[in-house]
């Protein structure tokens, strides 16, 4: 029975060392989501700076592609931002463990005499905790494929406007 025990305890720390590695995963997109609005934001300003000159405004009166160029960058950087919020908003996830239940667990079996408890009780804790830690391993999983798309799609659209800034900015520096 003893031999049960120790798989099942080391089961659990196997789910936690996983979760754990996960869960910096998950901070680490956050980390990325952020930044990609942040950039976003910021050639939005740059966008925003062009148009104070003058330039930006003379390029949507010649029209043809010259209007596109100049309704580009804001767009998509627009699209970057709201891209990367909604990859900021995945954070649905199970809690690997219920400390409290765990502890009313622990304190009622603490509480059974030495012939009513048995490696069984044991046994049944253990089993109750991995199946939490299969759960959020799961749940996690999941939540940061879906982060890692979001994100990863707020970066694609991001580089396409920073892209169309450049053009713009090649316009406006030929305009002058």
């Amino acid at each position: 029975m003893a031999d049960k025990v120790s798989v099942a305890i080391s089961a659990c720390d196997a789910a936690a060392k996983e979760y754990d590695d996960y869960y910096k995963s998950f901070s680490g997109i956050d980390a990325k989501a952020q930044g990609t609005a942040t950039v976003g934001g910021i050639v939005l300003a740059a966008v925003a700076s062009f148009f104070k000159d003058g330039y930006v405004v003379a390029l949507m009166k010649a029209g043809g592609l010259k209007v596109l160029v100049v309704v580009l960058p804001p767009a998509l950087s627009l699209v970057a931002v709201i891209l990367s919020a909604v990859a900021l908003r995945v954070k649905d996830i199970i809690v690997p463990f219920e400390s409290v239940n765990q502890m009313r667990e622990a304190t009622d079996l603490s509480k059974l005499s030495s012939e009513e408890f048995s490696d069984e009780h044991v046994i049944t804790f253990y089993l109750r905790r991995n199946r939490r830690w299969r759960d959020a391993l799961e749940s996690i999983h999941g939540a940061l494929q879906t982060k890692a798309n979001w994100t990863l799609a707020a970066q694609c659209v991001l580089i396409t406007a920073l892209f169309a800034l450049l053009v713009l900015y090649l316009l406006v520096l030929n305009h002058a």
